[in-house]
């Protein structure tokens, strides 16, 4: 469990989250059984919560964002409920990181640009099949995108961000 490594590595204040009471039941268990009663999980379904439960300076996600892209039933509404609940769930300039298997770094720019703006991309082992170069996995870190009013102007996305940010450099927000 991804919680676990990250508790061996001395990160604290570690929340998981999931839909299922019965594998949060499972992961609490697991997390104290292996010394680390103090990492908190809760029951959550980022698809249809409207309620935040609090907010974390980092989102980590490698598999939930797949599984929602899989699901028959309404997957596009789905993934855009995702986008603004994982936004919601930060702080201002909070970090995401999300590993799929299922999408490529620029796909996952794209549908996430609204809301974030890419930080870095960490490689991942590639492979060559016909002609074309490609990867298992892609893992992307971004970074929210603030969106506060300032002397009555609204920064709305990446490009007037930077240059608001680059012109008021010295300035506080």
């Amino acid at each position: 469990m991804l919680l676990l490594e990250l508790a061996k590595e001395k990160f604290t204040n570690l929340t998981g989250i999931d839909y299922s009471e019965s594998a949060i039941e499972l992961a609490s268990k697991i997390s104290s059984t292996q010394g680390f009663a103090d990492i908190s999980f809760k029951v959550y379904d980022i698809i249809k919560e409207t309620s935040i439960l609090d907010t974390f300076n980092i989102a980590l996600d490698k598999g939930t964002y797949d599984a929602i892209c899989l699901d028959p039933e309404d997957s596009k509404s789905k993934r855009i409920t995702y986008k603004n609940n994982i936004a919601k769930l930060l702080i201002d300039d909070g970090l995401f990181i999300i590993t799929s298997c299922n999408w490529t770094d620029k796909e996952l720019a794209e549908f996430f640009k609204s809301h974030f703006t890419v930080l870095a991309s960490i490689p991942a082992p590639s492979f060559k099949f016909g002609g074309k170069t490609g990867s298992l996995v892609s893992t992307i870190v971004f970074q929210k995108i603030l969106l506060r009013a300032r002397k009555g102007i609204l920064v709305v996305d990446q490009t007037t961000f930077q240059n608001t940010l680059k012109n008021n450099s010295g300035n506080k927000f």
